[in-house]
């Protein structure tokens, strides 16, 4: 759960910090990630419900790697790249809220709170990196983005 923790809040971060790097309009690419964000949040309990834990976090796994490399390959192509954004984002943070919901069904209800702080505290790690790195270089920090998005 701590790694799941540490990619998912590495990703999320990366994507939040990297809009003013990513090709097209600043704007339009701020209004397809608050929107992802709001339809993620809204869909990923019953995406959790319905699927279980494991295929949940699998699916949205593979949808956050998938968009993740095409981000890479057309980096170019700035009519592409909001959809592609969108598509991360959405996955990133349906995966973020469906791991709160999932911390009671992982860990037993005396240890619930102290298991959510532990698994936070990997989270947060990766949220403090996650600026230095894309700052540093934009390509690698999309790079991370993919890899950590895979495993």
């Amino acid at each position: 759960m701590s790694v799941i923790w540490f990619v998912v809040d590495y990703n999320y971060f990366m994507l939040a910090f990297a809009l003013k790097y990513f090709p097209g309009n600043l704007y339009t690419n701020g209004y397809a990630s608050s929107f992802s964000d709001i339809v993620a949040y809204l869909c990923s309990s019953y995406i959790y419900s319905s699927l279980g834990p494991r295929k949940t976090f699998v699916g949205l796994s593979v949808m956050s790697a998938i968009s993740g490399f095409l981000m890479i390959m057309c980096a170019a192509r700035p009519n592409i790249f909001p959809l592609l954004l969108l598509m991360a984002k959405f996955a990133t943070s349906a995966i973020y809220n469906c791991m709160y919901i999932a911390n009671a069904d992982v860990f037993p209800t005396l240890f619930t709170a102290s298991g959510l702080g532990i698994t936070n505290f990997f989270g947060r790690i990766a949220a403090m990196l996650a600026p230095m790195i894309v700052e540093a270089s934009f390509e690698g920090g999309l790079w991370l983005f993919a890899i950590l998005s895979s495993i």
